[in-house]
C-alpha cells in the first residue's frame, strides 16, 4: 500500500481509507493483503472492468461538459464517487 500511495500523492493512511470505504460501499472485500503484498480478490476482479468503464464515462462526461479534463488515477475517482454518496 505504501509504493501504491506514493504512486497516487497520497498518504498511506488515506488510500488505507479510501479502499476501506469502497469495500464497505461495495459489501465485498476488494483486495486480499499478503505479507508485504496486495492483490485483487475475486470480488475486485469483478468490479475491475466497471470502474475502468466508469472512469471512462467520467472522462468523457467532463470533456463534453468543459472541454478538458482527465480523471488522474482510479484512485480520484473513486474518491470522487464516494464522497458523492
Amino acid at each position: 500500500m505504501g509504493r501504491a500511495a506514493e504512486r497516487l500523492h497520497r498518504t498511506q493512511p488515506a488510500l488505507t481509507s479510501c479502499v476501506r470505504r469502497l469495500e464497505e460501499a461495495c459489501g465485498a472485500t476488494l483486495f486480499e493483503r499478503t505479507g508485504r503484498g496486495i492483490r485483487l480478490t475475486s470480488a475486485g476482479k469483478a468490479l475491475y472492468p466497471q470502474l475502468l468503464q466508469a472512469k471512462e464515462t467520467v472522462q468523457a462526461q467532463f470533456l463534453r461538459g468543459f472541454g478538458k479534463a482527465e480523471v488522474q488515477t482510479l484512485e480520484s475517482l473513486l474518491n470522487r464517487m464516494l464522497d458523492n454518496r
